[in-house]
């Protein structure tokens, strides 16, 4: 979980249960401010098949969704 004063998300994954298969399947957070709630998913309609990035790299924990969350919780912000 990562927080600042204003600010929360919680991140998570799941993998597939599947012998030999340790990648990630799905991740998501959800982020609050005051203004805004998020909630960012990553995965696909086949759970055995692992969640890449635009790369294709496979997801390691939730760190493409908390990159997303914390992109859209910066271009929201008032200026």
């Amino acid at each position: 979980m990562w927080s600042q004063p204003d600010a929360a998300c919680l991140n998570g994954e799941w993998r597939p249960g599947v012998p030999d298969r340790e990648q990630i399947a799905h991740a998501w957070t959800v982020g609050y401010t005051p203004r805004i709630s998020v909630a960012v998913f990553v995965g696909g309609e086949r759970p055995v098949v692992p969640a890449v990035d635009k790369e294709g790299r496979a997801l390691v924990g939730s760190g493409l969704t908390n990159e997303m969350w914390r992109a859209m919780q910066e271009k929201l912000q008032p200026r």
